[in-house]
């Protein structure tokens, strides 16, 4: 069987991964100072306010997650009950189990699951009768208990037609048809009075009939998981594991222990008695993740983009083929849970020779899937929208906040769920991990109230709102940042990227729709003269505006970074400003000269026009770690700020081409529609721009994940979830409405009056200042 290969320990790279610096912040303007005072002190009340408080909460959860065991269960444990004693048939080996089953029967006479208000009654009720018949037949094995097997009996009469009812296969245990009539046929056997008319136990007999036929032309691991109901122990046992179990089932081992008293099954239920005491749960010990399509899926998707080596094909190649679903218990059950997780372990792809069983399983899980929606056949434990939102998502295209909060949203702490037997799927400290995650979200909002309104209080103390050509969005470019550098500590890099976002739309902005040729080329040679800028001068009030936000912005910058780097990085960030207003000035000039680039030529400037460099680069200085000359110059930080540009610059191309065709303007997609043969098809190219994206996402996710990385994990993580942004803004057909449906979703109920976005939608019309209408709070 094959194996997960990784490493055993966690990438040395992911050391120091909560590691913030404590920055000294000098000659900040007015405005900004206070803000960041305010910024400081907010997050020093919260730290008093909440940690000693946290950190008992957590604790406990830790504690009760490793102390944390499956609940019983009334059906495997009357299984557990039956099997003989060593050299006895007329002892049980576990008589604590019998006596269990004689103190947990319910006042109206039957055993199972204990309904709770809100449970859906047809769930329970086919529960109800299976493990009430089970556990008639245990206590008639041993001849005790006759009281109790008369009230069972009794509550088996009075609710015989639930029995024959077909109704939805998900309201009824696993292999109800078959099971409840072999055990029938078992307490007539042993001569039990049934309080049931010929007709009655006919009608019975007949439900497991009409399953045979199926079952016959099905999977033979779901018959074997049905052995004790069908009796075929020569072909069940052909799947017993090392652990000793049948399929992990108690029920199933120990029907099979009772058979042949197999030594391996005897061993397994032997430790589970030993770990649970008196009862038996579901399902226990699966030691074999590989066997679980589920588990190994997760397990998959988890490791890999925590930086361990997982091989793909050792640990996914199993479930290349839509017949291994089929084929499976799991496809046999319509196990939407297995499908979602193989779903979205399919997209984790970080090496060109996985395309095939990757894309593979993607493929046939997400049409599974698709089915499963369409005919309302998804399983009772998910979610319809949850699968929705996954086939619509993937996985690059989400942002983690956002994902915390909808798991938060959607997080059940108890929830029935239905094997052979109904139980109710608690989360060990479940409640108190629903309000640990729910409490530290609600406390960031507070957080970023308050950088909101430093950033609306930094715009006018720049006079970025006199600009009447630009869009000045804070809370949109906020956005980003607060969405996947979410920590409060990370407020220094929250604002530096926000802050970058806003003046990156400026410059924008000014060399696209507000600028004269004058104005463009007098903020390029400022740019590039940096501390000389006064020798160049200002050709206009607009431009010195744009300049000195840029200027002094980067400066205050470069003083904050200094206390963590150790060194002053002005060089770099006046590398990057220049680099990008070098860019943009080359796209004006073939815009306005009709010059039609080589596709060299356009990706050398369109990737640094996109703006990322001064946005994200210059942010990595806050995020944590130290970022030597050496790291910011080596190959590797500079691939994956080519992938990420690559990401970004070619979707915007995919959404804006016809836009940007009507204005005479130059993008990727029109330059490789101009090379194509005469009656080259638009949808091809596209595709090749899709094919060049996705190749690109995928070796920005290789370098990110890599082990052996010189660039530390936390600001590999960035590049990665910056990439993440722009697919999100992409998504649909523009910027602007993925950007106002993702406010949407970050604060449901909230209208935002959201007027403009960036996202390179150009040449809009513009007011002064976006109005935003914030609501009740920024849930970000």
């Amino acid at each position: 069987m094959a194996s997960f290969s990784y490493g055993g320990a966690p990438p040395p790279s992911h050391s120091g991964l909560r590691h913030y610096p404590t920055v000294h912040r000098p000659g900040l303007l007015p405005a900004t100072a206070a803000c960041t005072r305010g910024g400081a002190e907010l997050l020093r009340r919260q730290s008093r306010a909440t940690t000693p408080r946290t950190k008992l909460a957590e604790k406990m959860v830790r504690e009760k997650l490793l102390m944390g065991l499956p609940p019983p269960s009334s059906y495997d444990t009357a299984w557990l009950a039956m099997v003989p004693a060593p050299g006895s048939a007329r002892a049980s080996r576990f008589p604590q189990c019998v006596e269990w089953i004689m103190q947990n029967q319910r006042s109206d006479g039957s055993w199972g699951l204990q309904g709770r208000q809100g449970d859906d009654p047809s769930l329970l009720i086919k529960d109800a009768l299976s493990s009430t018949l089970a556990c008639v037949l245990a206590l008639k094995t041993w001849g005790v208990g006759d009281e109790h097997v008369g009230k069972g009996l009794r509550f088996i009469g009075h609710n015989l037609s639930s029995v024959t009812t077909y109704g939805d296969v998900g309201s009824r245990p696993v292999g109800f048809n078959v099971i409840f009539p072999g055990m029938l046929a078992r307490c007539i056997g042993m001569g039990v009075e049934m309080p049931l008319a010929p007709a009655d136990v006919d009608g019975i007999f007949r439900l497991r009939d009409k399953e045979l036929p199926s079952l016959a032309a099905g999977s033979k691991a779901f018959r074997a998981y049905l052995a004790e109901g069908l009796g075929n122990w020569d072909e069940a046992m052909a799947y017993q594991r090392k652990n000793g179990s049948l399929f992990n089932s108690p029920a199933t081992t120990a029907a099979a222990a009772i058979h042949s008293y197999d030594r391996g099954a005897v061993q397994y239920l032997d430790s589970l008695v030993n770990l649970f005491g008196s009862s038996g749960p579901g399902l226990a010990n699966d030691e074999e993740i590989m066997l679980d399509m589920t588990t190994c899926a997760m397990a998959f998707r988890l490791l890999r983009m925590h930086g361990y080596d997982v091989s793909s094909d050792a640990s996914l190649g199993q479930f290349s083929e839509e017949s291994s679903f089929h084929d499976s218990i799991q496809g046999c059950l319509g196990d939407t849970e297995a499908l979602l997780e193989l779903h979205k372990a399919s997209q984790v792809q970080i090496r060109e020779q996985e395309t095939a069983i990757l894309r593979s399983i993607g493929s046939w899980s997400a049409k599974l899937l698709e089915q499963q929606l369409r005919s309302n056949k998804v399983s009772r434990n998910i979610d319809p929208a949850e699968v929705d939102y996954a086939l619509k998502h993937p996985f690059y295209t989400t942002l983690d906040r956002l994902e915390h909060r909808r798991n938060i949203e959607h997080f059940k702490t108890t929830a029935i769920q239905v094997l052979k037997s109904a139980y109710r799927a608690c989360v060990p400290a479940g409640e108190e991990i629903a309000a640990l995650a729910a409490a530290d979200f609600h406390a960031s909002q507070t957080v970023y109230q308050e950088e909101l309104q430093c950033l609306e209080s930094w715009v006018k103390e720049l006079r970025l709102q006199e600009l009447e050509f630009a869009r000045i969005m804070p809370l949109i470019c906020f956005f980003p940042p607060a969405a996947t550098l979410f920590p409060c500590e990370q407020h220094e890099a929250r604002m530096a990227m926000s802050k970058h976002n806003i003046l990156l739309t400026v410059v924008d902005d000014l060399f696209d729709v507000g600028g004269s040729r004058e104005e463009m080329e007098n903020l390029v040679k400022l740019v590039e003269m940096w501390d000389a800028h006064n020798r160049v001068g200002f050709c206009s009030e607009r431009v010195e505006i744009v300049f000195r936000a840029i200027y002094d912005t980067s400066n205050h910058l470069a003083a904050k970074a200094a206390a963590v780097q150790k060194r002053n990085i002005i060089h770099h960030l006046a590398e990057l400003w220049a680099n990008t207003v070098r860019a943009m000035m080359a796209e004006a000039n073939w815009a306005m000269t009709g010059h039609l680039p080589t596709f060299e030529e356009y990706m050398a400037a369109g990737e640094p026009s996109f703006g990322l460099g001064p946005i994200v680069l210059a942010s990595l200085y806050l995020v944590g770690p130290e970022l030597p000359e050496d790291v910011v110059t080596s190959q590797e930080y500079n691939e994956m700020f080519r992938h990420m540009n690559v990401c970004g610059r070619l979707l915007n191309d995919l959404q804006s081409y016809e836009r940007e065709k009507e204005q005479g303007k130059v993008n990727s997609v029109l330059l490789l529609l101009a090379l194509e043969e005469e009656g080259g098809s638009i949808e091809a190219v596209k595709r090749e721009v899709r094919r060049a994206i996705e190749a690109s996402r995928i070796q920005l996710l290789r370098l990110v994940l890599r082990n052996e990385s010189e660039v530390p994990w936390p600001c590999r993580q960035v590049f990665w979830n910056i990439c993440k942004v722009v697919h999100q803004f992409y998504v649909h057909v523009d910027g602007y409405a993925s950007a106002k449906q993702m406010m949407h979703s970050c604060t449901p109920g909230t209208r935002w009056c959201i007027t403009r976005c960036r996202s390179h939608a150009r040449r809009p019309t513009y007011n002064k200042f976006s109005q935003l209408s914030l609501g009740v709070g920024v849930h970000c």
